[in-house]
């Protein structure tokens, strides 16, 4: 067996994937931020959903 070769690299490098949500999903969550802007605690919604630019409102 060769020993030319470099050992792999140990290091792994995380790549981000996009959530990607449902007609519905995404309806039901733009209804819910608007309760939520109404009553003054969308920022708190959206980090609860882990959402953190919402281009829609």
């Amino acid at each position: 067996m060769p020993r030319d070769t470099a050992p792999p690299d140990p290091e792994v490098v995380a790549t981000a994937r996009r959530r990607q949500f449902s007609g519905s999903e995404k309806r039901a969550l733009l209804a819910e931020a608007d309760r939520h802007k109404v009553a003054g605690t969308l920022g708190a919604f959206l980090r609860s959903k882990r959402i953190y630019i919402l281009h829609a409102l």
